[in-house]
Protein backbone atom coordinates (compact mmCIF):
# COMPACT_ATOMS: atom_id res chain seq x y z
CA UNK A 1 0.00 0.00 0.00
CA UNK A 2 1.15 3.70 -0.80
CA UNK A 3 1.32 6.13 1.69
CA UNK A 4 0.06 9.42 0.39
CA UNK A 5 2.87 11.66 -0.06
CA UNK A 6 2.88 14.50 2.71
CA UNK A 7 3.95 18.14 1.78
CA UNK A 8 5.08 20.82 4.21
CA UNK A 9 4.34 24.27 5.04
CA UNK A 10 7.32 25.31 2.38
CA UNK A 11 5.34 24.28 -0.38
CA UNK A 12 3.58 27.31 -1.64
CA UNK A 13 0.97 25.43 -2.69
CA UNK A 14 0.17 23.96 0.81
CA UNK A 15 0.93 27.65 2.54
CA UNK A 16 -1.74 28.82 -0.10
CA UNK A 17 -4.45 26.50 0.88
CA UNK A 18 -3.38 26.43 4.53
CA UNK A 19 -5.39 29.91 4.49
CA UNK A 20 -8.24 28.87 3.25
CA UNK A 21 -8.49 25.18 5.76
CA UNK A 22 -6.16 24.62 8.68
CA UNK A 23 -6.45 20.44 8.29
CA UNK A 24 -3.37 19.59 7.15
CA UNK A 25 -4.82 15.97 5.87
CA UNK A 26 -7.69 18.10 3.50
CA UNK A 27 -4.46 20.11 2.39
CA UNK A 28 -2.23 17.39 1.30
CA UNK A 29 -5.20 15.75 -0.49
CA UNK A 30 -5.57 19.19 -2.02
CA UNK A 31 -2.78 19.38 -3.23
CA UNK A 32 -1.18 15.88 -4.66
CA UNK A 33 -3.56 16.26 -7.58
CA UNK A 34 -1.35 19.53 -8.88
CA UNK A 35 1.25 18.38 -11.56
CA UNK A 36 4.23 20.39 -11.26
CA UNK A 37 5.82 21.74 -14.77
CA UNK A 38 8.45 24.32 -15.69
CA UNK A 39 7.90 26.34 -18.91
CA UNK A 40 10.33 28.15 -19.98
CA UNK A 41 9.50 32.32 -21.52
CA UNK A 42 6.95 32.92 -23.79
CA UNK A 43 5.50 29.50 -23.44
CA UNK A 44 1.69 28.92 -23.87
CA UNK A 45 -0.44 27.28 -21.23
CA UNK A 46 -3.48 27.81 -23.26
CA UNK A 47 -4.25 29.34 -26.83
CA UNK A 48 -7.24 31.16 -27.62
CA UNK A 49 -9.80 28.88 -29.66
CA UNK A 50 -8.80 25.86 -27.59
CA UNK A 51 -10.01 24.40 -24.20
CA UNK A 52 -9.04 25.40 -21.02
CA UNK A 53 -8.28 21.89 -19.34
CA UNK A 54 -6.51 23.02 -16.43
CA UNK A 55 -6.40 25.99 -13.45
CA UNK A 56 -3.15 26.79 -12.79
CA UNK A 57 -0.67 28.26 -9.47
CA UNK A 58 2.08 30.34 -10.19
CA UNK A 59 4.67 29.15 -7.45
CA UNK A 60 7.54 31.26 -9.04
CA UNK A 61 7.09 32.90 -12.03
CA UNK A 62 5.30 35.19 -14.34
CA UNK A 63 2.57 34.75 -16.59
CA UNK A 64 -0.25 36.98 -18.56
CA UNK A 65 -3.93 36.04 -19.40
CA UNK A 66 -5.46 38.28 -22.33
CA UNK A 67 -7.02 38.37 -25.69
CA UNK A 68 -6.29 39.93 -29.05
CA UNK A 69 -7.70 43.05 -30.32
CA UNK A 70 -7.22 45.14 -33.36
CA UNK A 71 -5.03 47.08 -31.08
CA UNK A 72 -3.12 43.95 -30.03
CA UNK A 73 -3.08 42.48 -26.42
CA UNK A 74 -5.52 43.46 -24.21
CA UNK A 75 -4.18 42.03 -21.00
CA UNK A 76 -6.91 40.95 -18.35
CA UNK A 77 -4.71 39.65 -15.57
CA UNK A 78 -1.20 39.10 -14.57
CA UNK A 79 -0.54 36.52 -12.59
CA UNK A 80 2.52 36.26 -10.39
CA UNK A 81 3.78 34.12 -7.22
CA UNK A 82 1.18 32.40 -5.64
CA UNK A 83 -1.91 33.63 -7.59
CA UNK A 84 -3.51 31.36 -9.66
CA UNK A 85 -4.65 32.00 -12.85
CA UNK A 86 -6.77 30.06 -15.87
CA UNK A 87 -9.78 30.92 -18.34
CA UNK A 88 -12.62 30.53 -15.90
CA UNK A 89 -15.39 30.23 -18.77
CA UNK A 90 -13.85 27.25 -20.43
CA UNK A 91 -12.38 25.55 -17.49
CA UNK A 92 -16.10 24.81 -15.75
CA UNK A 93 -18.15 24.85 -18.93
CA UNK A 94 -15.44 23.10 -21.08
CA UNK A 95 -15.60 25.34 -23.94
CA UNK A 96 -13.26 26.98 -26.46
CA UNK A 97 -11.56 29.91 -24.69
CA UNK A 98 -11.59 33.61 -25.86
CA UNK A 99 -8.18 33.73 -23.78
CA UNK A 100 -4.41 32.95 -24.15
CA UNK A 101 -2.16 32.47 -21.22
CA UNK A 102 1.72 32.49 -21.75
CA UNK A 103 4.79 32.73 -19.66
CA UNK A 104 6.53 35.91 -19.29
CA UNK A 105 9.40 34.32 -17.63
CA UNK A 106 10.85 30.84 -16.66
CA UNK A 107 8.23 29.84 -14.07
CA UNK A 108 7.45 26.85 -12.07
CA UNK A 109 3.83 26.07 -12.16
CA UNK A 110 0.87 23.88 -10.27
CA UNK A 111 -2.00 22.44 -12.64
CA UNK A 112 -4.77 21.19 -12.03
CA UNK A 113 -6.71 18.81 -14.46
CA UNK A 114 -10.71 19.69 -15.12
CA UNK A 115 -10.72 15.56 -14.60
CA UNK A 116 -8.89 15.64 -11.12
CA UNK A 117 -10.94 19.06 -10.05
CA UNK A 118 -14.51 17.17 -10.72
CA UNK A 119 -13.02 13.85 -9.01
CA UNK A 120 -12.35 16.11 -5.84
CA UNK A 121 -15.94 18.08 -6.04
CA UNK A 122 -17.37 15.15 -5.83
CA UNK A 123 -14.99 13.09 -3.67
CA UNK A 124 -14.35 14.92 -0.69
CA UNK A 125 -16.74 17.99 0.58
CA UNK A 126 -13.51 19.72 1.82
CA UNK A 127 -12.53 20.33 -1.27
CA UNK A 128 -15.63 22.14 -2.22
CA UNK A 129 -15.22 24.35 0.46
CA UNK A 130 -11.49 25.07 -0.31
CA UNK A 131 -12.74 26.14 -3.90
CA UNK A 132 -15.33 27.86 -2.41
CA UNK A 133 -13.37 30.61 0.31
CA UNK A 134 -10.93 31.00 -2.78
CA UNK A 135 -13.50 31.92 -5.65
CA UNK A 136 -15.18 34.18 -2.70
CA UNK A 137 -11.11 36.46 -1.99
CA UNK A 138 -10.71 36.12 -6.02
CA UNK A 139 -14.17 37.23 -6.85
CA UNK A 140 -13.81 39.85 -4.47
CA UNK A 141 -10.67 41.00 -5.90
CA UNK A 142 -11.95 41.36 -8.66
CA UNK A 143 -14.94 43.16 -8.66
CA UNK A 144 -12.95 45.67 -7.28
CA UNK A 145 -10.24 45.33 -9.89
CA UNK A 146 -13.10 45.98 -12.44
CA UNK A 147 -14.89 49.17 -10.36
CA UNK A 148 -11.47 50.63 -10.37
CA UNK A 149 -11.00 50.05 -13.97
CA UNK A 150 -13.83 51.64 -14.98
CA UNK A 151 -14.01 55.04 -12.70
CA UNK A 152 -10.38 55.44 -11.37
CA UNK A 153 -8.28 58.00 -13.48
CA UNK A 154 -4.96 56.63 -14.81
CA UNK A 155 -2.91 58.05 -11.83
CA UNK A 156 -5.18 56.17 -9.21
CA UNK A 157 -5.12 52.69 -11.11
CA UNK A 158 -1.69 52.55 -10.61
CA UNK A 159 -1.86 53.74 -7.20
CA UNK A 160 -4.26 51.33 -6.11
CA UNK A 161 -2.46 48.08 -8.51
CA UNK A 162 1.07 49.26 -6.24
CA UNK A 163 -0.16 49.29 -3.02
CA UNK A 164 -2.19 45.76 -4.08
CA UNK A 165 0.67 44.21 -5.63
CA UNK A 166 4.15 45.81 -5.37
CA UNK A 167 5.77 42.78 -6.35
CA UNK A 168 4.00 43.18 -10.08
CA UNK A 169 6.34 45.93 -10.91
CA UNK A 170 9.49 44.31 -10.12
CA UNK A 171 8.47 41.21 -12.22
CA UNK A 172 6.58 42.00 -15.07
CA UNK A 173 7.19 44.11 -18.27
CA UNK A 174 5.73 47.69 -18.06
CA UNK A 175 4.49 46.97 -21.65
CA UNK A 176 2.54 44.46 -19.86
CA UNK A 177 1.41 46.03 -16.61
CA UNK A 178 0.61 49.43 -18.91
CA UNK A 179 -2.13 47.37 -21.31
CA UNK A 180 -3.19 45.45 -17.98
CA UNK A 181 -3.95 49.25 -16.39
CA UNK A 182 -6.20 50.42 -19.98
CA UNK A 183 -3.22 52.90 -20.48
CA UNK A 184 -0.56 53.32 -23.23
CA UNK A 185 3.23 52.47 -21.64
CA UNK A 186 3.97 56.40 -22.15
CA UNK A 187 1.73 56.91 -19.79
CA UNK A 188 2.35 55.38 -17.37
CA UNK A 189 6.48 56.28 -17.50
CA UNK A 190 4.69 59.68 -17.02
CA UNK A 191 2.55 59.10 -13.93
CA UNK A 192 5.70 56.41 -12.21
CA UNK A 193 8.14 59.52 -12.84
CA UNK A 194 5.59 61.64 -10.75
CA UNK A 195 6.00 59.08 -7.67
Amino acid sequence: MNTPKKYSINNPLYSFISLFSKDSKTINYFIKYWDLITPDKNKYLIKEGNFCNYLYFIEQGVVKKYYNSEKGEVITKIGIDNSFVGCLDSFFMQKTSMYNIKTIEKSIIRRLSFNDFSSMRDEHPDFNKIIIKIMESNFSKLESLVANLKKDSAKERYKALLSEEPTMFLKAPLKDIASFLRMSPETLSRIRSDF
